[in-house]
């Protein structure tokens, strides 16, 4: 079979929603997803024609993956084939990565961190009427990537409160 070709799109993270599921995000609400370990993609139909730049899956809702990207753009897919729901603040600065944050997850009570441009990290509680909770320092710096670790981690000797709260 022939692989599943993707013109003038730039594709931008992958992420394994289970052991046989995943998705690709790109350009211009590229989403591409398999079933077979990817073997075989298809397309999925995004909710955006903005720029997906990060996905995130948590093993409290298995199969279940977010996105950030563009012009603060965020969003969520039940599964690879299930139904997905546009968030967005039509920011001036670009949702750069993704992550949940620890603790239980479900329909309608996510919680979310996204971060990007100009050092903005946000916390997102994805509830009926959602609350944004902002950390902002404008140094011109873009923050790419995020992780969650541990509270039994040693503190670096060289910068032991580097953490940010949350």
């Amino acid at each position: 079979k022939r692989p599943l070709h993707v013109k003038h799109k730039n594709l931008r993270a992958i992420a394994f929603t289970g052991p046989k599921t995943g998705v690709i995000g790109g350009e211009k609400g590229t989403l591409l997803v398999t079933s077979d370990n990817g073997l075989t993609w298809r397309t999925k139909k995004a909710p955006t024609e903005r720029s997906i730049y990060d996905i995130a899956v948590t093993p409290d809702y298995p199969g279940a993956f977010a996105f950030s990207g563009a012009y603060g753009l965020w969003g969520f897919c039940e599964n690879v084939d299930g139904k997905c729901y546009l968030r967005s603040k039509n920011a001036g600065f670009h949702y750069r990565a993704i992550a949940f944050a620890p603790g239980e997850q479900k329909p309608g009570l996510l919680k979310i961190l996204v971060a990007g441009d100009d050092s903005h990290i946000d916390r997102i509680n994805d509830n009926k009427e959602p609350q944004i909770s902002s950390w902002f320092q404008p140094s011109g710096s873009t923050v790419r990537d995020m992780a969650f670790a541990s509270a039994d981690l040693p503190l670096r000797p060289d910068n032991p409160r580097g953490q940010i709260g949350l």
